[in-house]
Parts: structure tokens; C-alpha cells; sequence
């Protein structure tokens, strides 16, 4: 099993909040300025060795950083990426294009939420935001997680993307223009985007020094009475604009996360700051142009205690009401810190919910936490500082909806709420898929982005069905094809949304969701592709949606891992498709039975763990293994002559690699016609490390004896992720990276840009 990572890039806040009782020692260490990732990995596997691995503040927290560090390129053009000169060949390889080079994208571009075998909580890509248009409701942009900005124009049935051109992943915030949708703004790839014909083209806004700085931008609203007049709330302040964007404002500094304009009096607005550990409410009365802040009532954390995130919602049935929605840690409990209201235009606040607050140790009964995992309100913690939304019905002031995990709702005006359906009770009518981010209302068309796509009702939620159809926006952390000629069998394990499965046409929309989890392992048996292996062993897809899929023997599964680089593989031997060998920690073990039992082959001991394996097609006791001793330890590679009982290390010399960056770990390729000839990768773990270039692509000739640098300037920039042998070329290989495929053949003097009509931030 090779890990293709498709689509990727997963920016997540940085609220993390400090130690409460019997915190791990990874998650403290997740905390401290400037951590290392070696020391937070270590704490996490002596905890995992000893702990049942559930979803919790703690293990979700663990993932977000993980993530970010290791599949993340950071927003903006730096020259450390070489972007300018990358998106110049991109656009050169669009208008040189060949339609026998371009890449066409097969799915998941929705999943079948109904068929026998789903996940409990099925979804199939992960959106941020999404609004719909004031003046045509038909027109929809959604901004998603890792694959830029995307538009429906009939009310979300179909989407298509816009930003597939751009070094853009994450758009957390994006505004329409109230009476022409075919004007919007939103904030991506670090910097704020304007479009004026409906995407079709995208400027930057701001002025030079504007446009050179970096923004989070988490939330942006446009005056109802000049079109011209928007604000934005980011991590470097909160800013303003009269002239549509053309120039920026900052009217102060520091991290803001929300603003909302009141329903009826639009000189009338909020504003949500954070500071340090509280979140701080501002209040102004003329239009925007000055603010100060409103403390009564408000959620203020005591000493030991914090507050570090809130959502607020107005309503124009009531707009004198606010509504705030606080998180944080307080009293011995974690999630949420309060549900507070305003009747007065936010001069005062209420305690609304829940127990006696804030916070306290959840109870079922008497204190439940709206961003915990249970229907019932009685886990501690959650994800708030990574989702959360809250909106309140535009005909009933007393009817609130919050959103973390779970959505919540309240007709009592936020004092008692129930949970329509959990996160993983996808067999009901209104469920939504866990982890909310958005939640908008437009008259009767109520819409939620969240982890698993986007979702909509028409009848206030009674009934909630999903409308993504065409978001191309699955985040595979591993994935294999069957190898049938004409069979198309995929399956890969996703970040949010299980394991995602393409077995021919058998299932409605093309995919099903299945397994649950944040899953990683992707193969297909290539001799018999009714057999696949994921994080849940090994299973037969059954050809038939209304069939469950259903297990088959299996007794270990490979070494898995969020870091690119680390993850074990698994393979088959080429003359024999029930003998299968995996990476297990340190060992490499052999299965001659499908996977039903395995044999130790080989303890490698002080490689810590071994990760890529390739075996020669021709000569399967020549066996490639690469090793990985630690994050920040040297990589080692290994070779076998005798089928694994003993090997040899082939590591390159340090020279070679110009002593540089030894802790990059090795992916590595061979010539299925020629066991000697051998490729070598060197896949950082993090693009956030200096790149390496120079020495990152590397060539073995006789085995592993002497080695030849293939690094061009062609891949400065770039940070290599895996290689794969082109079977039936002439030595040719297909590098992937962060961002982007090359191809290289031994008539080839030079790395060739393989990207065409692939989005230019995919890996």
C-alpha cells in the first residue's frame, strides 16, 4: 500500500487551552511555544500504549497539530516554496496542454449516506463555511478546508470549483454582496480575494503593503446600507474597508473572531476579541467607526480558568437579542463555558445555560456540555476551538441552534436544549455530520459546513439532507486501487470521514462512506479486488449497496501514523496475491494465507520503526526496506538478497545529501524489471523545516552500491511526499509533493511538471 495523499493542506486554530486535571503529557507539550514534534509524538505513543484510543479533547487535539505540521504548507507566496515560478509552469502546462496528460478527477464528489455498510457518521469532504445569496437564493459559494473556494447555482445540488488555480486550501470566512452575487470576498491562502463575476476571476485586495502581510481570516460581513463597506476579523486585527477592498483599514490590533451588525439598526454592530485567556465583547452605535467594549454579564474567566473562544447570533425576530455561545475550561469541566444572552443590544448579559456556570463537570441532569460527543450533554471537553457555530431562528427568538460536534437546539431562548441527532446517528432525518463549523439561515433555507460536507433543510430542520454533490474535497491519508483491467475499485482512509470506497457503480453518487473514524490505511487485493484492507482489517465488498460489507480474516495491520513519511506499508508479492507483507513497528512480517496469520520475518530493532518496503517483481527475495529511528534521528535503508532472513544497510552517504536535513525520511520506488535499479525520496515530515534543495531525488543503479543525485533546480521549492515506478516506460517515475506531481524517464534530463488540470495546492 503506497499512501497518495489527494487532497490536503488542513489549517487549524491554535486555541489550545492550558492543563486541567490529569492532562497528557502530549497534550501539555502541544502548548508551549515552539514545540517539538518529537517530544509531543513520543508522549503521545507512551500514552496510546497504555490508553483505549477514543475521540477526546485530547486525542483530536493531538491530530489537528499533526496535521497542520505535517501536511501543511503555510499560507502566502514565500520564496522558500519557489511559488511564483511554480504557478508560471502551472500556467505554461495549462496553455501547452495535451489531452493525453491531463488529469481528470473520478470522485468522491459526494458519498451514498443510505446504503448498507455506511459509517456511523458518513460524510465526504470537509467545508468551512457556506452562505448562500440574499438576492438570488439559488447561488451559493462554500469555502472549504483544504481545497479553496467553491459556487452551486441551483441551491446546492451541484458545485464547481473556483480557486483550482491558486495556492489556496483553507477559506474559513468568505461575504457575498448583498445584491449582486456575482461580487464576492474571502480570505484564503492568507490574504483577502475579490471577485466581481462570479468567480470566473479572483484579484487581490488591499494595497502592496496589504497584500505582503498574512491573515487568518476567520469571519467578514458587509454593511446592509453601503455595498462598498465590509469588515473582517482575523488573528492580525480587525480591519475595514469603504471602498470595496481597494484599501484596508486596521481598526485594531490582536486575534478577533466574530462580527455580527444588528437586524434592524445596521449603526448598530458587535464585535468578539480574544485576549490572553478571555474573549471580549464590543459594542458600536455608529456604523462601525468607533467601539468600546460591554462587560456586565459578560463571561469572565478567575484564575486558573479560561475562556478563549465565543460565537455570537442576532435574529431579526427579535434584534434587540444576542445570543453568545462560550467555551472554554472553568470549575473542574471543559467544552462549554456558557450559554449567555442579551436583551438590551448587548449592554448586559445573562447566564442562560448550563448548571449553575460556568462550566462545572458535566451531568446529564443538571449541567450538560454542548460541545462534547454525547447526545445527552454528559462528556467532558470537545473540539471548541475548532468547531463551533451558533445562529438563531429568523422567526422564533427562542429558537437557538449550536453547533460543535453535535448540533444543538434551544426553543426556550438557550436555557434547555436537546440534540436532534448525534453525531453518529447518520439513520436519522436531521442529522449532520460531527463537527459544525457554519450554520447560516435564509428564510426557510437553513445551511450547516461542517466536517463531512455541507447539509441544508428547507423545513427548520426537521429534515436535513447533504448537498455537495461536486465538492471535491476527501482528505485521503492512504489509498489503493484494484489493478483489474476495466474494474474501478477504490479505497482510502480519510481524515473526518472513515474510510471512503468506489467499487465500480454499485453505490449511489459513486461512494460510501464506511468504518467511521479518522482512518488511514487504503489497499485492494490486486488479485482478487472484492478484498480490501483498511484500519478495520480486512473486509469483502459485497457489489450490492443494500448488502453490508462484510469481514474476512485478518490478524495485524501495518504501523499507521499522521506524518508523512512514517506511515508502514503493506504489500503483495508480486507472483502471489495471498502472500502479503507489512511494516509493523520495527518487524516486517510475511502472510502466506491473505493476511489470516503472519510470520515474523525480520526484528530490525534499532530502526524504531520501518516504513516504505518494495520487493522485486522478478527476484522477490530482493526486498528494500526503509527505516525510521526517531523524528529527528538519521534514516536508514536496508536490503535483502536472501527474502528477508537477513539485511544490509544501503543508507546513501551523508555527503551525499550534503550532510543536510538527515532526519528526512526515505520513500523509495524500483524498476519491477530490473530489482537493482532503485529510487530514493527524501519526504520531510514538515514543509515548515528548510527545504532541501538539491538532494532530494536519488537513484541506485546496482542495488544500493552507489547512488546518483536526479535533483534539478526544476524541484526547488518543493517538498517530495513519495514516488512511484512508471511499470512500462523507460525508467520512469512519477514524483508527488505537497503541492504537485513531476515525471522524470531515463530520455529525460529534467523533472517535467505532471499537473495538469490538477488544482495546484493538491498532493
Amino acid at each position: 500500500m503506497k499512501k497518495i495523499i489527494l487532497f490536503s493542506l488542513l489549517v487549524t486554530p491554535a486555541l489550545l487551552f492550558s492543563q486541567i486535571h490529569d492532562t497528557p503529557l502530549f497534550y501539555q507539550l502541544i502548548q508551549q511555544p515552539n514545540p517539538d514534534p518529537a517530544a509531543i509524538e513520543n508522549a503521545f505513543n507512551d500514552w496510546f500504549s497504555s490508553h483505549v484510543m477514543v475521540k477526546n479533547t485530547y486525542t483530536q487535539a493531538y491530530k489537528h497539530y499533526m496535521m497542520n505540521l505535517t501536511r501543511n504548507i503555510p499560507e502566502g507566496n514565500d520564496a522558500q516554496y519557489n511559488t511564483e515560478t511554480y504557478l508560471e509552469n502551472s500556467e505554461q502546462l495549462e496553455q501547452d496542454r495535451s489531452a493525453t496528460s491531463a488529469w481528470t478527477c473520478i470522485g468522491p464528489f459526494d458519498f451514498d449516506k443510505d446504503a448498507n455498510g455506511r459509517s456511523y457518521a458518513p460524510g465526504a469532504a470537509h467545508v468551512y463555511t457556506v452562505e448562500q445569496s440574499i438576492s438570488n437564493g439559488n447561488i451559493l459559494y462554500a469555502g472549504s478546508a483544504n481545497a479553496g473556494m467553491w459556487k452551486s447555482t441551483d441551491k446546492g445540488q451541484t458545485w464547481i470549483a473556483l480557486t483550482q488555480d491558486k495556492m489556496i486550501s483553507t477559506v474559513k470566512a468568505l461575504e457575498i454582496d448583498k445584491t449582486d452575487p456575482n461580487i464576492v470576498w474571502f480570505g484564503g491562502g492568507g490574504k483577502v480575494w475579490k471577485t466581481i463575476d462570479g468567480g470566473a476571476t479572483w484579484n487581490m485586495t488591499g494595497n502592496t503593503a496589504f497584500q505582503n502581510a498574512t491573515f487568518d481570516l476567520v469571519d467578514m460581513i458587509q454593511s446592509p446600507v453601503n455595498a462598498n463597506e465590509l469588515w473582517f476579523a482575523a488573528d492580525q486585527g480587525l480591519f475595514h474597508t469603504t471602498d470595496g477592498g481597494a484599501n484596508w483599514t486596521m481598526m485594531d490590533p490582536g486575534t478577533w473572531q466574530e462580527i455580527e451588525i444588528n437586524p434592524a439598526d445596521p449603526n448598530i454592530m458587535y464585535f468578539i476579541k480574544q485576549t490572553g485567556v478571555k474573549t471580549e465583547f464590543y459594542k458600536s452605535t455608529d456604523g462601525g467607526n468607533t467601539f468600546s467594549i460591554r462587560t456586565p454579564g459578560w463571561p469572565l474567566p478567575t484564575t486558573g480558568q479560561q475562556q478563549e473562544r465565543t460565537e455570537i447570533a442576532v435574529t431579526p425576530a427579535a434584534p434587540h437579542i444576542i445570543y453568545a455561545f462560550a467555551t472554554g475550561v472553568a470549575n473542574g469541566g471543559s467544552g462549554l463555558f456558557g450559554i449567555y444572552v442579551s436583551h438590551d443590544n448587548g449592554e448586559t448579559w445573562t447566564f442562560n445555560c448550563c448548571g449553575t456556570g460556568p462550566g462545572g463537570v458535566p451531568n446529564a441532569t443538571t449541567n450538560i456540555n454542548l460541545c462534547g460527543w454525547a447526545s445527552d450533554g454528559s462528556d467532558d471537553g470537545g473540539q471548541y476551538y475548532y468547531d463551533l457555530a451558533l445562529e438563531v431562528s429568523p422567526f422564533d427568538s427562542n429558537e437557538v441552534h449550536a453547533c460543535a460536534v453535535n448540533h444543538w437546539v434551544s426553543y426556550d431562548g438557550g436555557v434547555t436544549w436537546n440534540c436532534p441527532a448525534k453525531w453518529s446517528e447518520s439513520y436519522k432525518p436531521n442529522y449532520v455530520h460531527a463537527d459544525i463549523h457554519d450554520c447560516h439561515f435564509y428564510g426557510n433555507d437553513w445551511w450547516w459546513a461542517c466536517d463531512g460536507g455541507i447539509f441544508y433543510s428547507s423545513d427548520h430542520g426537521d429534515t436535513i439532507n447533504k448537498h455537495m454533490n461536486g465538492i471535491e474535497g476527501t482528505d485521503f491519508w492512504g489509498f489503493g486501487k484494484g489493478e483489474w483491467e476495466g474494474e474501478d475499485v477504490m479505497v482510502g482512509g480519510c481524515y473526518h470521514n472513515g474510510t471512503l470506497i468506489m467499487d465500480n457503480n454499485t453505490y449511489l453518487n459513486g461512494w460510501v462512506s464506511a468504518m467511521g473514524g479518522d482512518n488511514i490505511l487504503g489497499s485492494v487485493n490486486y488479485g482478487d479486488d472484492r478484498r480490501i484492507i483498511e484500519d478495520y482489517g480486512q473486509h469483502v465488498l459485497p457489489g450490492d449497496r443494500t448488502q453490508a460489507i462484510s469481514q474476512m480474516a485478518n490478524s495485524l495491520l501495518p504501523s499507521s501514523s499522521y506524518v508523512i513519511g512514517e506511515e508502514a506499508d503493506l504489500i503483495y508479492d508480486p507472483h502471489c496475491y495471498n502472500t502479503i507483507y507489512i511494516a509493523k513497528d520495527a518487524k516486517l512480517w510475511k502472510s502466506t494465507d491473505g493476511g489470516a496469520s503472519y510470520t515474523l520475518l525480520h526484528d530490525f530493532q534499532s530502526a524504531g520503526k520501518i516504513t516504505a518496503i518494495e520487493i522485486g517483481y522478478n527476484n522477490p527475495k530482493i526486498i528494500y526496506v526503509a527505516g525510521y529511528p526517531g523524528w529527528w534521528n538519521a534514516k536508514t535503508l536496508y536490503k535483502s538478497v536472501d527474502g528477508g532472513n537477513t539485511f544490509s544497510i544501503i543508507t546513501p552517504p551523508a555527503s551525499l545529501f550534503n550532510n543536510t536535513q538527515l532526519s528526512a525520511p526515505f520513500d523509495i520506488a524500483i524498476n519491477p524489471y530490473n530489482e537493482n535499479e532503485i529510487y530514493l525520496a527524501r519526504c520531510q515530515q514538515s514543509a515548515t523545516y528548510n527545504n532541501i534543495n538539491g538532494f532530494k531525488v536519488f537513484k541506485s543503479n546496482d542495488g544500493g552500491a552507489s547512488w546518483i543525485n536526479l535533483t534539478t533546480p526544476t524541484l526547488d521549492g518543493e517538498y517530495p511526499t513519495n514516488l512511484e515506478f512508471a511499470i512500462g516506460t523507460d525508467g520512469g517515475v512519477y514524483l508527488g509533493t505537497r503541492r504537485a506531481v513531476y515525471y522524470r524517464n531515463n530520455s529525460m534530463s529534467d523533472w517535467q511538471l505532471f499537473n495538469l488540470d490538477l488544482p495546484v495546492n493538491t498532493t
